[in-house]
This record gives structure tokens, sequence and C-alpha cells, in this order.
């Protein structure tokens, strides 16, 4: 038996066991917690039939279980009671996790409670201190993009070139980099956040 993170398959050292055991008929990977829309591990409990790790198709040939009732998470009241246990109240809260659907409707029960909250978008920009929005952001760009994260774990790597597949590698190695940049200080963040956008403004048109 093999216990390993992280939960939905995005990163750690799952992905490498995954890699390994998926194409075993006699392997079963079984998730203990919620799947969120387009993970990996998602994938994998929608029925994939061939995902991708580390630039190499691989086909599930494993039984796919998932141990339902099971999270780290509170629930629906158990986030309700937390959110009301501030003393004072927060001005406003801001839902960023969990999908667009479940998170808007937990904004609505907490309005509906006397406690304004907004489920905030890609590019949404807030006056925290008015509590106003400045500008608003962009939903299809954000529901786009968890599409677009879903196809390219199930998509074939057929017909793809060494310098693509080097191209991934790097691009997978930054995903990588992304999850683990979240422990790290703000002044290392900060300085990581600057050397990237220097690649990129080197590269953009």
């Amino acid at each position: 038996m093999i216990i390993s993170a992280s939960g939905m398959a995005e990163a750690g050292r799952i992905r490498h066991h995954l890699k390994h055991n998926l194409w075993k008929p006699e392997a079963t990977i079984l998730f203990v917690g919620y799947q969120s829309v387009g993970t990996l591990g998602r994938a994998l409990y929608d029925g994939a039939k061939k995902v991708r790790l580390f630039d190499e198709e691989i086909e599930v040939k494993a039984e796919i279980r998932m141990l339902r009732a099971i999270s780290g998470h509170a629930d629906m009241n158990g986030l309700m009671t937390w959110a009301k246990s501030f003393s004072p109240v927060p001005a406003r809260y801001f839902i960023c996790h969990g999908e667009e659907k479940v998170a808007e409707s937990f904004a609505r029960n907490l309005a509906g409670q006397g406690l304004p909250a907004s489920v905030p978008y890609n590019g949404d920009v807030w006056d925290l201190m008015n509590g106003q929005q400045i500008k608003e952001g962009n939903p299809p760009l954000v529901r786009r993009a968890v599409k677009e994260k879903t196809a390219a774990a199930m998509a074939p790597s057929l017909g793809v070139s060494d310098a693509d597949r080097k191209l991934q590698s790097a691009f997978s190695r930054l995903r990588n980099l992304q999850n683990q940049a979240s422990g790290y200080s703000n002044g290392l963040k900060s300085k990581l956040a600057e050397q990237i956008e220097k690649i990129i403004k080197s590269w953009e048109n």
C-alpha cells in the first residue's frame, strides 16, 4: 500500500506513483476526498482512459475508487459557524476556493445571514478600504481555463516533437514550482514573480 499526496494528484510524489501504477490492471487507486473539476484526480474518477503524466501518455488500466464523505475541509454548516465567529465581523468575505456554483451558493448563504460576500474572478479589482469593486473580472476566462486543464490531462501526445516535449516539461515544472511557492516568504514570492515576468516579457510580441 502506498499513501501519497497531493490529494487531487496535481503535484507531489503521487504523480510518480500514478505513472508507474495506472497501467497495471491489478492496481487500485483509492481517492479519499473530493476531486475538483479540472484536476487529474477528477479526470481519473470521471473515467479517463488515458492521461498525460510527465509528458507521457499513460493508459488507465487500474481500478479507480473513492471513499465518499471523507474530507479535511469543513462542510457548509461548519464554514457558516466559522464565518460568524469573528469579532468584529469582517466587512466582506471573499470566497476563493471551490467550484464556481458552490462558491456562489455559499456567498448567497452568507449574504442571507447579513454577511456580505463575493466570489472574485480573474481580473477582479477591489478597494478593500471602501468595500467597492473597482473592476469586474472575467468568469468565462476562468471556466475556459478549467476546461482546458481537464482536456490537457486527458489529451493524447501523438505527433509531439522533442522541442514540444521539452517546452511542456518546462511548463509542468513551472506549475509544480507554483505549488511549492505557496510556502515561500513574501520576499521570495516577489522575487520569483519578477524573474518569471522578465522571461515572459522577453518572449511576448
